[in-house]
């Protein structure tokens, strides 16, 4: 027999469909329906729901004048300072904004700080082969 409400196959005598749960006792138990009494199941199992996959979960709304400016990135690591100040000025409206200013001003003082050495390593082997000459 079948179940009517999922169409998979069903043994005789079952009175429950294995697949989606629906109670078929009644057409299955009894040759004749009309003798048989109507009576539900005391219990029926809901088929599972699995609940589509997410990757990740869902994010919050962005802020639109939080996004990232590449000018002003790049004017911060040129300029530490300023991308030192905009981040103490921005860091409450605008935090994602005041992280990437902050961090390529540091990033820029980094390169300043890199070069001075540089500088005075470069400085320093010409003063020392100057002398020799």
């Amino acid at each position: 027999m079948f179940c009517p409400k999922c169409g998979n196959q069903v043994d005789d005598g079952v009175l429950t469909c294995p697949s989606c749960g629906e109670y078929i006792g009644s057409e299955a138990a009894a040759p004749n329906a009309a003798q048989a009494p109507q009576t539900p199941p005391p219990y029926q199992q809901a088929p599972y729901q699995q609940q589509p996959y997410q990757p990740y979960p869902p994010q919050p709304q962005q802020n639109p004048a939080d996004v990232p400016n590449t000018g002003l990135n790049v004017l911060s690591c040129f300029f530490p300072i300023i991308g030192i100040i905009l981040y103490f000025v921005w860091k409450d409206q605008t935090p994602l904004k005041a992280k990437k200013v902050l961090k390529w001003g540091l990033i820029g003082l980094g390169v300043i700080v890199g070069l001075w050495i540089l500088f005075a390593i470069i400085s320093a082997v010409l003063a020392a082969t100057a002398s020799y000459y």
